[in-house]
């Protein structure tokens, strides 16, 4: 058993600095090609209404007041709205949210930050953000809103059960068909790795224990970061990253746990900043990234779970599963590289026109692959949010 500390705060800061890189013993390094070939001029359909590869020009741009704030920046499927937090300065306070859809741009009605963890939004364009509320009893103190942008209309799911617990965090934990939220229980018990899953929809929560899987993979006396999980898309089996650790897979029926990839240090899961499923959405591949301490920056991986064997997809600061099947990787050279893994080739799909003093602060990728925003600050501080759409 190897003696191990891995820390919450540690992953964080190494995310902000948007690290890569690093061997692996594991596995079976591929070499990407095409990354520096020119945009492709065609738009060949892909499967799942995806657009491959090329073709993307300028749809909308979006004036902000202030910065975008990092926690907060996401994309719906089809990319037909978008949803971001504001703050006047790099260190303040976020003041705000709001959404774009259809060309019109409107305040997100949210409750007192106080008692709402910060919004997401789903691929199907609603906005969710975790509340609670102390004064309730404890089976009534937390849910889940999903909010309509464009009627208005909400609809709340209680977590009823009678755990002191806290607000459920959103990002990648959540998806959406079926309403399916992947949470930690116990979080500040460091004897335990715990689980939870929630249907929000029949409203189910099962418990899953990981404690004797990572005791035997790993010393957890010191153990404060909790595995990142997805859901295959049958609701069979559970795919979870744990940083430092491995990959492990979960059978939720039984709730009988495996690693099946063992890493080293800077093994991280590929959602940290980019707040998407660690699994393709073929259910093929669990994305992850190994960050190196010499060269501050990251190479993400697919590990292909019916071979055994990684593919590197490349130094870059984010991945985003596409519904093809396929991974678009957004790289240090403010690059959009779309990555296909039967063939193992890059081509770089899209990069930003940039003056001197123009920087990125923020990016994403809608699902379906035919939308991509970013916010380009300029010199004065100034910041606009561009789409660009096939």
């Amino acid at each position: 058993m190897k003696k191990l500390t891995v820390s919450i705060s540690s992953v964080s800061l190494l995310i902000m600095l948007s690290a890569c890189g690093g061997d692996n013993d594991n596995s079976n390094s591929t070499e990407t090609s095409g990354q520096e070939a020119n945009t492709s001029e065609t738009n060949e359909e892909n499967g799942s209404g995806t657009t491959a590869v090329g073709g993307y020009s300028e749809f909308a741009t979006i004036p902000v007041d202030g910065r975008v704030s990092d926690p907060v920046f996401y994309i719906s499927g089809e990319g037909d709205t978008v949803l971001w937090a504001e703050q006047p300065g790099e260190f303040t306070q976020i003041e705000g949210s709001k959404v774009w859809f259809d060309g019109e741009t409107k305040e997100v009605d949210l409750p007192d930050r106080h008692s709402a963890i910060q919004p997401m939004l789903s691929r199907s364009g609603k906005i969710l953000f975790a509340e609670s509320d102390y004064d309730k009893p404890e089976e009534e103190r937390y849910w889940i809103t999903e909010q309509d942008p464009v009627t208005g209309e909400s609809n709340q799911f209680i977590m009823d059960n009678d755990w002191d617990e806290y607000p459920p965090v959103m990002g990648s934990n959540y998806s959406e068909d079926p309403r399916f939220y992947v949470g930690v229980k116990d979080h500040y018990n460091e004897e335990v790795v715990l689980l939870y899953t929630w249907h929000l929809d029949n409203g189910e929560i099962e418990e899953i224990d990981l404690t004797e899987t990572v005791a035997a993979e790993v010393d957890i006396e010191e153990l404060t970061s909790y595995p990142h999980g997805s859901i295959t898309s049958d609701e069979s089996t559970m795919y979870a990253v744990l940083a430092d650790v491995g990959i492990l897979k979960i059978d939720l029926a039984s709730h009988e746990s495996e690693f099946i990839y063992s890493a080293e240090l800077g093994f991280f899961a590929n959602n940290e900043k980019s707040k998407t499923s660690i699994l393709t959405a073929d259910d093929q591949y669990v994305l992850y990234a190994m960050f190196d301490d010499d060269t501050r920056r990251m190479t993400h991986w697919a590990y292909d779970i019916t071979s055994d064997q990684s593919i590197n997809l490349g130094e870059g600061i984010a991945t985003y599963p596409l519904n093809d099947g396929n991974v678009m990787l957004f790289t240090y050279e403010d690059e959009f590289v779309y990555f296909d893994l039967e063939s193992d080739t890059a081509e770089v799909v899209h990069t930003p026109e940039l003056t001197e003093d123009d920087r990125l602060d923020r990016f994403t990728v809608s699902a379906d692959g035919s939308t991509l925003a970013y916010v380009v600050r300029d010199g004065e501080n100034e910041s606009t949010i561009v789409l660009q759409r096939q």
